[in-house]
């Protein structure tokens, strides 16, 4: 039975994730705006705010055909058998009751 308690509490653990995420969403943006306006990191006792960009690249047409080709690629590899599949492990819980 100790399984079943693990996937129980598993199943409680991502409900709750989901339910942080959501609230971590939506005070995101007010504390990116806040930090932004200051332009300095915000110290607090628990814990530093700092806004941070990570750079997000648009790619010439070119290149972007050139990345498609890649794709098509990796799939004829895959499907011919050139590619070498390395499976990792994941766990997925699809939840019936979501107030668990």
């Amino acid at each position: 039975m100790e399984t079943e308690k693990a996937m129980e509490r598993y199943a409680v653990i991502k409900v709750r994730i989901k339910e942080l995420k959501k609230e971590e969403d939506l005070l995101k943006p007010l504390i990116l705006k806040a930090v932004s306006d200051n332009g300095e990191p915000i110290k607090r006792d628990y814990g530093t705010f700092v806004k941070t960009v990570k750079p997000n690249w648009k790619y010439s047409d070119s290149l972007t055909k050139d990345i498609e080709n890649i794709s098509i690629r990796k799939i004829e590899e895959q499907e011919d058998k050139t590619a070498i599949n390395k499976p990792k492990e994941h766990l997925t819980c699809n939840l019936k009751n979501k107030n668990v």
